[in-house]
């Protein structure tokens, strides 16, 4: 008989809150996440509003932090406000680079309704991807806790629908993925990436 572990996991109504509980078996090491910093969003003015320009959106975002658009993982838009930075909208991809599906046209229109309640505000944008090997699964689960989060913080945040909560949290089991200094309690030294996605979130 093995001797009892813990493991975290959150809280259904609470995704970022964590608990501990026990079990017999020993636990895999969980897959790392991390976390970019808030990338500033270009955002062109016009009489009619704010909108984002596709190839300068690609070009000043993508072409720079290519270690993370190239990749696959989840992204989160904030936008910055006299009270810090506010989430707008949270979004993932499996199949498509990261740097390709947050400015589909779906999404900067999407965007724009955002901008259009924030004159003259500005937008940033955070990526999250894998320390090593990424699974679909897990960007799901991810993108799913961080839709939760940030509509905790902003009630008006741009995705149409919340996400169903992912099965191992309703079954009280651990995530086997965590993203480091934001959904482990940031354990030793946060990052600055870390703290300014976890404010832009409103995880304490």
């Amino acid at each position: 008989m093995q001797p009892h572990r813990e493991r975290e996991m959150f809280f259904t109504n609470n995704p970022m809150k964590k608990r501990t509980i026990k079990t017999g078996i020993k636990p895999k090491s969980p897959r790392k996440y991390v976390v970019s910093e808030l990338v500033p969003v270009p955002v062109v003015q016009e009489v009619a509003g704010q909108y984002i320009h596709r190839t300068e959106a690609r070009d000043n975002v993508c072409n720079l932090h290519s270690t993370f658009t190239n990749r696959h993982g989840c992204y989160v838009f904030g936008i910055k406000t006299r009270k810090g930075v506010v989430p707008v909208y949270v979004g993932c991809t499996g199949k498509r680079t990261l740097g390709f599906e947050a400015f589909t046209s779906h999404k900067r229109a999407a965007l724009a309704e955002a901008l259009a309640c924030y004159p003259d505000a500005k937008l940033f944008v955070a990526f999250v991807i894998s320390d090593g090997t990424e699974k679909e699964s897990d960007i799901k689960e991810i993108e799913s806790v961080l839709i939760r989060a940030a509509r905790k913080k902003n009630p008006s945040i741009r995705n149409e629908t919340d996400p169903s909560v992912p099965q191992n949290e309703k079954n009280g089991i651990a995530y086997d993925w965590y993203i480091d200094g934001v959904t482990n309690g940031g354990r030793g030294r946060r990052s600055e990436n870390a703290q300014a996605f976890r404010d832009m979130l409103g995880i304490e």
